[in-house]
């Protein structure tokens, strides 16, 4: 359509100018473009054009409304896709290239970090990793969404050498941190399916088996989590600190179901595998962390312990269950936990496992391995655990002999708590070795201890016991005492073989208030030298000891059991160096009384040690009775002997029958 265009002023009664604006009105009213150019020059809006912008103005407001994602469509580039709905995709899960995500050596950080906002503002869902490295430091942990990779191992989130940042950090720890509340943390959300490698050490790998190597980054957390109601599935290995951290505190105002899931697995860590704060009941459902507390070259790692960052002044253990009071406020932390399998190595500095003030407990499976010691359970600890423990006394041997033995298993509760253990120690650094050290309260142990290669370890024992609780101890291949008794009240049964110095259970002497209602029994099943050491005299205590030992039942011989005076109750059922022993004994022999006069009689008794005649009691006893004659008195004892018992008596008459049985009872 041609115009005049005639550039007259409006207004104008120049034919021309009224038949350009005839054609004007007709594209205003009748053309489908959204514009026209009148005859002045200017672009104005067609009726077509104004009711597209109406159109828009009302589908902006609808998808500014809650339900607004539903309306918009997305078809993936591949054959054969169908629409879905934003929502829909975000359900499915959003791949990180969809954003323009690119592995490494491309920093994807900042793309990682905006599709996180954006998922959680959206109500959440799945952001999906592909396979490779990606460098994404500081990636964010939100409420609703879930990072999800190709495997581990596959898909693994690292950061270029000299980073030293934390890789992952849900979002606003800095500001929740020691002071909560939860209720402001991000919950229901959590990260599967892939490794992540802070890039600690250039050969972390190999420094694991004793290969040298170097750093890469020296700061840097693999994830610092404050939250509730999460799912971590990951590997996390070479970390420059801690691997896995995580908090709750102050519960106020939070009404929500906290149960979290933790599947952890990695090594090589410059500091702590794992600490966990809270959420209280988190259910630790898989763990298998090792080397803590490790450095670039065997000479460091061989030169001293490696001290705590978190923990001033104290080492660093491998993992640690956490709910000590926080410095300067009212709250504590909530690391109570309950875990169905923990293994825990390589920790050379302090502990595999350590509750620091902890509550309650439940662990279906403990290993601790090759670290410095084994695990600690605080005076809160209450519940049940199953502790397997070997290899350990593991220290940097730069230190060996200079440096505090920690022991397999201590346990200080003092409420209570049931605990089994097996521990099976091997020739390692630490000159000591002490299996289990307990000054509990109210605690149920059992304990089961066999040295590696079925042969002593020099410097090995079992039990240093100085609280108040049962025990029932099976143990093995001991040259030295095996079990010692500090204190008052316990229970101690022991199962043994092969104590071939010392004794199976030596009892410490003590002050008045000490070393008494002891109830210790034990059960020598071969080659033991000696049952019991009682070092100071049994008071208002149980012994009892079934079996056989080599060299002696009750050691030293100043320490025999005062069977009159103490308030003691013995029971003994053996053979000592070949020969049966027991502590009920009744001895019959017939007496002479074919002539008369005085006599005596000595007779073997089997009494686990020399009698006190005011145990024995005297009788006469005719079978028959046909007896005729007359004694003078019943028998009276003469001499006691470890072995034998002298009897005198006098026979007045002669009797035409008999015999007369002599019964002497030992009691």
């Amino acid at each position: 359509m041609s115009f005049y265009n005639t550039g007259n002023p409006v207004p104008s009664i120049d034919p021309r100018d009224l038949d350009d604006n005839a054609k004007h009105i007709d594209e205003l009213v009748n053309s489908t473009f959204p514009t026209f150019v009148d005859r002045q020059g200017t672009v104005r809006k067609t009726i077509a054009g104004i009711e597209a912008d109406a159109d828009a103005a009302t589908l902006r407001g609808d998808l500014a409304a809650p339900s607004g994602a539903s309306l918009v469509n997305f078809i993936h580039s591949f054959l054969g896709a169908i629409p879905m709905t934003v929502q829909e995709v975000l359900r499915l899960g959003i791949d990180v290239r969809m954003a323009g995500a690119l592995p490494a050596p491309f920093d994807s950080s900042a793309i990682f970090q905006a599709l996180n906002a954006t998922v959680s503002s959206l109500g959440g869902g799945l952001i999906r990793i592909g396979a490779g490295t990606w460098y994404v430091p500081e990636t964010p942990n939100d409420t609703g969404v879930y990072w999800d990779g190709a495997g581990k191992g596959v898909t693994i989130l690292s950061q270029p050498n000299g980073s030293n940042k934390d890789m992952v950090v849900s979002r606003d720890f800095a500001t929740l941190q020691g002071i909560g509340p939860v209720r402001d943390a991000p919950h229901h959300y959590g990260m599967t399916n892939l490794t992540i490698d802070a890039n600690y050490l250039a050969d972390y790998i190999g420094s694991s088996i004793g290969v040298d190597t170097t750093y890469n980054n020296t700061v840097g957390y693999g994830v610092k989590n404050i939250g509730t109601s999460f799912k971590f599935d990951i590997e996390i290995v070479n970390c420059p600190q801690v691997g896995f951290y995580s908090e709750a505190v102050d519960y106020s105002g939070y009404g929500r179901e906290q149960d979290s899931q933790l599947h952890l697995t990695g090594r090589v860590f410059g500091k702590e595998a794992m600490v966990y704060r809270g959420p209280a009941d988190c259910n630790w459902e898989h763990i298998i962390l090792g080397c803590g507390g490790w450095k670039a070259t065997n000479a460091e790692r061989n030169a001293a312990l490696v001290m705590s960052d978190i923990y001033s002044g104290d080492v660093v253990d491998g993992v640690v269950s956490d709910e000590e009071a926080i410095p300067a406020t009212a709250f504590m932390y909530n690391g109570h936990h309950e875990a169905t399998f923990i293994h825990s190595y390589g920790h050379r500095s302090g502990l595999a496992y350590r509750t620091r003030n902890t509550g309650r407990l439940k662990i279906t499976h403990l290993t601790a391995e090759n670290c410095r010691g084994g695990v600690y359970f605080g005076s809160r600890v209450w519940g049940w655990a199953n502790v397997e423990a070997h290899n350990n006394q593991r220290e940097p041997s730069a230190l060996t002999g200079t440096i505090a033995s920690l022991p397999d298993i201590e346990n200080a509760s003092q409420q209570g708590f049931i605990l089994t253990g097996v521990v099976r120690p091997a020739t390692t650094e630490s000159p000591i070795k002490l299996a289990l050290k307990d000054s509990s309260l109210n605690s149920k142990v059992t304990l089961s201890y066999f040295p590696v290669g079925g042969s002593a370890i020099p410097g090995s024992y079992v039990a240093d016991l100085s609280g108040t609780s049962k025990f029932d101890i099976t143990l093995q291949d001991v040259d030295q005492d095996a079990i010692l008794i500090n204190s008052q009240g316990n229970t101690v049964t022991a199962w043994a073989r092969d104590v071939t110095t010392g004794a199976v259970i030596r009892r410490t002497a003590g002050g008045t208030s000490v070393n008494r209602s002891n109830d210790m029994e034990v059960h020598c099943l071969s080659n033991v030298e000696n049952a019991f050491y009682l070092d100071g005299l049994v008071t208002n205590e149980r012994l009892a000891f079934i079996g056989e030992v080599s060299a002696s039942i009750f050691m030293p011989a100043g320490s025999q059991p005062d069977m009159l005076t103490r308030s003691a109750v013995v029971e003994v059922s053996g053979r000592k160096a070949g020969a049966q022993v027991c502590s009920r004994d009744a001895i019959r022999s017939n007496l002479d009384t074919a002539t008369t006069g005085a006599k005596t009689i000595t007779v073997a008794h089997t009494y686990f040690q020399i009698p006190d005649a005011g145990q024995i009691s005297v009788s006469v006893y005719d079978p028959s009775p046909t007896f005729t004659g007359s004694l003078k008195a019943d028998p009276v004892i003469q001499t006691i002997t470890a072995t034998d018992i002298t009897f005198a008596y006098e026979v007045l008459t002669t009797g035409t029958s008999g015999p007369l049985v002599l019964v002497a009872q030992i009691h």
